[in-house]
C-alpha cells in the first residue's frame, strides 16, 4: 500500500487566475501591464491572456520560453513549496533556482532564493560539507549509454520505521545519474537480487556492469548466479577506496541530510520521505551533467 506524505505538505495554488489576479494587485507588475496595453512591443515581457509573462528565449518550441511573472505576494510561498516540500527535497541554490526557472520569473530571483536557503533552519542543522578525500582511485570509462553501469549500495542501518524497514538499498546509473531505491527491513543477498531484478532488470533491462562494495549482501553465490546468467560484469569496490562506487556513495549523503530535514525526532516515518526525496533528486538539475537524471534517462 503506498502511504501518503503528512498532511502539513499542503500545495499552493500558482494557477494562472490566481497569478493573474494578484499581478494586477501588484503596483510593479501592474504597471508593466499597463505600459504593454498601450504598446505591446517589448523585448522582455508579453501579455497573454491578461497575464503578465517574461520573455526567456525566442524560441517557438521550447516550452519554457516565458514564464508568469510572479507576484510579490506569492514569492514567500512559492520559495517554500519550492524548497521545503517533500517532493522538492529541501536542495541547495543550484537546484531549487533551476526548478523554480522553469515556472516561473521575478527580479532578483537567485538573491531571494539564496537568502531563503541561507535562512532555512533545517538546511542549515542537516546540511553537510563535502570534501573530496586524497587519493581517488581513476575514474571508470563512461558509458556510452544509460542503465549501461550501475552502482547500487545500502544505506543504514538506522532507526526501525514504523513499517519496520531500517536500510534503503539504491541503485545509480552512472551516466545519467538516475536513482532507483527502495525501503527494506534488512540488507541480506536475497534483498539486494530481489531489488535488482524486480525493480531495476524488470523495468530498464540488463546492465552491462555492476559495481558494489565488497559485503556479503553483493558478493555471495545468489548474486555470482544471477550476474553470470545474465552476463553482467560485477565489480566490486574496496573497503578503503569506497570511492570506486563513489556514484551511491554520494547519493547517501545527500539522501542521508535530505530525509533528516522531513522527519519527526524519533525518525519512525523516514521511509514514507523516500520516494518524494528520490523523486526530488531525479527531477533537479544535476551539477555535474547541467540536466535532471530524469531528461538524461528518458529524454
Amino acid at each position: 500500500t503506498t502511504t501518503l506524505l503528512p498532511s502539513d505538505h499542503n500545495t499552493v495554488d500558482f494557477s494562472f487566475s490566481r497569478i493573474k489576479t494578484e499581478q494586477h494587485s501588484d503596483p510593479d507588475i501592474f504597471s508593466i501591464i499597463k505600459s504593454l496595453q498601450d504598446n505591446p512591443s517589448n523585448p522582455h515581457f508579453v501579455l497573454q491572456d491578461d497575464i503578465l509573462f517574461r520573455i526567456l528565449s525566442s524560441s517557438d518550441t521550447d516550452p519554457h520560453s516565458r514564464v508568469p511573472v510572479l507576484p510579490k505576494s506569492l514569492i514567500s510561498s512559492m520559495l517554500h513549496t519550492y524548497h521545503d516540500h517533500p517532493l522538492s527535497g529541501h536542495f541547495g541554490v543550484h537546484r531549487t533556482l533551476a526548478r523554480i526557472r522553469t515556472q516561473f520569473w521575478w527580479p532578483n530571483m537567485r538573491r531571494s532564493v539564496q537568502n531563503y536557503v541561507a535562512s532555512c533552519a533545517q538546511c542549515v542543522r542537516h546540511n553537510i560539507v563535502r570534501t573530496k578525500p586524497d587519493g581517488h582511485l581513476k575514474s571508470i570509462s563512461p558509458p556510452s549509454a544509460v542503465f549501461q553501469v550501475v552502482h547500487m549500495d545500502f544505506w543504514g542501518p538506522v532507526r526501525t520505521s514504523s513499517s519496520g524497514n531500517r536500510y534503503v538499498i539504491i541503485l545509480t546509473d552512472n551516466l545519467s545519474k538516475y536513482v532507483i531505491a527502495d525501503a527494506l527491513p534488512d540488507c541480506t543477498a536475497k534483498s539486494a537480487a530481489q531489488f535488482l531484478i524486480d525493480k531495476f532488470i524488470l523495468f530498464h533491462g540488463v546492465p552491462e556492469r555492476l559495481i558494489t562494495d565488497n559485503g556479503t549482501h553483493f558478493n555471495n553465490h545468489l548474486l555470482h548466479a544471477i550476474t553470470t546468467s545474465m552476463n553482467i560484469a560485477h565489480a566490486f569496490s574496496i573497503s578503503y577506496h569506497p570511492q570506486t562506487n563513489g556514484q551511491v556513495e554520494r547519493f547517501n549523503a545527500t539522501f542521508a541530510s535530505q530525509i533528516a530535514k522531513y522527519c519527526d525526532p524519533d525518525r519512525a516515518d523516514w521511509d514514507v520521505y523516500l520516494p518524494s526525496i528520490v523523486y526530488a533528486y531525479n527531477t533537479s538539475v544535476h551539477s555535474t551533467t547541467k540536466f535532471t537524471p530524469y531528461q538524461l534517462a528518458f529524454g
